[in-house]
């Protein structure tokens, strides 16, 4: 199986059960993603890698909005690591 077939299994099976069609799933995320962007000090500030991070844990919550799973945590768990190591409260 190539990429392409890989990839368009995965986007209409398991994924699309645990995070939902692509068009709801991504109105999630930029609704969430835009709230964040207007909510910062500087809204129109280039992002920082602590801005990543922070909006991949929401992106995170996007998904877990439409089915809550183990994984989301986990990630969501990595995701704050990484937002402390790049804040300077962890080492890298």
């Amino acid at each position: 199986m190539n990429v392409l077939e890989t990839a368009m299994e995965i986007t209409s099976g398991a994924r699309r059960e645990d995070y939902d069609r692509a068009t709801p799933n991504h109105v999630r995320i930029a609704r969430l993603w835009n709230a964040y962007l207007e909510s910062r000090a500087v809204p129109d500030a280039a992002l920082s890698p602590l801005d990543v991070s922070h909006m991949m844990i929401l992106l995170k919550l996007a998904r877990a909005c439409h089915r809550p799973t183990p994984d989301t945590y986990v990630d969501i768990a990595g995701y704050a690591r990484i937002s402390a190591q790049i804040a300077g409260f962890e080492p890298e």
